[in-house]
């Protein structure tokens, strides 16, 4: 999306989406490099030759293997994620920071987190605090298929079917003893 064709809001909101993407990716480096000093520490505890050791976590990295697969797959969703947050701006950014928006889960097999907030409505300023579908703060994270759709809108066929499937997915997590709860503190 070229920068001159973006309305201030909009380079405001793909500001939001980048730094939290940011923020994630660094955190996802540090849990990284942990992991690989652990990695690498176990080796050498182990006697195992220098050479060896750097052949190895050069080829796990090169592969994507060992402690950085799971590096590889955040990444890999994260910006995944930030490509379909920053799809939504233009659509997001009309939106004022006083209307009201309802969360609605699109598929019966939402995480519970998006299960708990699934009914929910709140301004749009609120949902930015909170977290809006897709910015990670959710069990699914990046891969959330949720939508907020604004108070009073006219839903259609598709939305009121996603509206009832969730329904139905949250009263039998309930009934069979389980909670539907949000993962952080809102």
């Amino acid at each position: 999306m070229p920068d001159k064709n973006l309305t201030a809001k909009e380079k405001k909101l793909m500001e939001i989406h980048i730094k939290s993407t940011n923020i994630a990716l660094a955190t996802n480096v540090k849990k990284t490099m942990l992991t690989v000093d652990e990695w690498i520490e176990r080796m050498i505890m182990e006697g195992m030759a220098d050479k060896e050791i750097e052949r190895r976590v050069e080829q796990a990295f090169l592969k994507g293997n060992g402690p950085f697969a799971t590096f590889r797959n955040t990444f890999l969703r994260r910006t995944t994620g930030l490509m379909n947050r920053i799809e939504r701006v233009p659509r997001d950014a009309d939106k004022e920071l006083e209307e009201k928006y309802t969360w609605i889960c699109m598929h019966s097999n939402s995480c519970e987190d998006c299960l708990a907030l699934h009914g929910e409505t709140h301004t749009w300023s609120e949902w930015l605090d909170i977290g809006t579908p897709g910015s990670g703060h959710t069990q699914c994270q990046d891969n959330c298929n949720c939508d907020l759709v604004k108070e009073g809108e006219t839903l259609n066929k598709e939305f009121k079917n996603a509206l009832d499937l969730a329904e139905e997915r949250r009263k039998e997590i309930v009934e069979e003893g389980g909670a539907v709860h949000v993962g952080g503190e809102r």
